[in-house]
């Protein structure tokens, strides 16, 4: 079996459905998972970001603008740096490639985000 085969490498974005605002901008949450593993180890970097100016528009047209921009690429070589270090660490070889895989983009509502950060501080 071609070691390769086990290798596996999971890029993630949620973006929250609504903005956050302060006297001088609308924000709109980001957050980016990148998982990468082998049968020599895994790591797991989470990274977020604000979405500034951000307009209000359809799932579809979010996901494409932050495709799009580049905020989805950024994010990933962020994350890519700290994942190939982390996987270094437990002495895995395992190449993460340069440029982003195909995220797999979701929504969620701002009541469903804050139940999932109260859930992680539990």
């Amino acid at each position: 079996m071609d070691p390769e085969d086990d290798e596996t490498v999971v890029w993630n974005i949620t973006i929250i459905d609504k903005q956050l605002s302060n006297s001088s901008s609308k924000t709109r949450p980001v957050f980016g998972l990148l998982r990468a593993s082998s049968e020599n180890g895994w790591a797991e970097v989470e990274v977020s970001a604000g979405l500034v100016g951000s307009k209000k528009g359809t799932e579809e047209s979010l996901k494409r603008d932050i495709v799009e921009s580049g905020a989805a690429e950024n994010l990933y070589d962020f994350a890519r740096v700290h994942v190939q270090t982390l996987l270094a660490q437990v002495r895995s070889d395992q190449y993460i490639g340069l440029a982003a895989p195909e995220p797999q983009l979701r929504f969620i509502s701002r009541q469903e985000f804050d139940k999932l950060a109260a859930d992680k501080e539990a």
